[in-house]
């Protein structure tokens, strides 16, 4: 049996963005309009819970059909997936300050200086947590989700490449605790949820 496409996740993917999309577009006013702009991070949530399906769907169906899991077919496809338009928005990130400046445009310098390696090693988000701020560059604001995701395959693929298939649920249930349990410490110590053990119950 071949592996199902699920067609109806383009669109669920379309409205999950369409709700990140209106988060970032300026408050009317209007408290029905509004309602709806400020509802980008269910949009977000959403990913996530769209990628850990699909993700884990994947991993089993390629462990229950072969036995075992390829970790490097399975990162080389992450990589080509991922990599290209992360690193591109990296290099626009770092890049835009001077074409800014070359075009005479103001630009807000507003939050803590970028670090290559942070960005490239996608530990943005755990940047933004230790400085509770955002990182000065636009596009650099928004790379916390492609962070999550990017940590999220490494710690899946390796948890179900190792765990046999009946074991799935007490992953499941241990990940439900886990975030729950990240969430509440975070939220005590004024902590941005932005990590993936605040999210692997997505």
């Amino acid at each position: 049996m071949s592996r199902k496409h699920f067609h109806t996740f383009d669109a669920l993917r379309f409205f999950a963005f369409l709700l990140v999309f209106l988060l970032h577009l300026p408050k009317t006013g209007n408290i029905h309009i509004d309602f709806f702009l400020k509802s980008g991070g269910i949009g977000v949530t959403f990913f996530f819970v769209l990628s850990g399906f699909l993700i884990t769907y994947i991993l089993l169906y390629e462990k229950k059909h072969q036995n075992k899991i390829s970790l490097k077919k399975f990162f080389a496809r992450r990589i080509l997936r991922i990599w290209p338009l992360f690193y591109l928005m990296i290099a626009f990130a770092y890049l835009s300050p001077y074409i800014l400046n070359a075009l005479n445009l103001p630009f807000s310098s507003e939050g803590y200086k970028p670090d290559l390696l942070t960005s490239i090693f996608f530990g943005e988000n755990y940047k933004m947590m230790m400085t509770n701020t955002f990182p000065d560059g636009a596009p650099l604001r928004v790379m916390w989700s492609l962070c999550i995701e990017e940590h999220f395959y490494i710690l899946w693929a390796v948890l179900l490449y190792f765990i046999s298939v009946k074991k799935i649920p007490h992953i499941i249930i241990s990940s439900i605790i886990i975030a729950n349990i990240s969430r509440q410490i975070y939220t005590h110590f004024g902590i941005s949820h932005i990590d993936i053990f605040s999210h692997l119950d997505y």
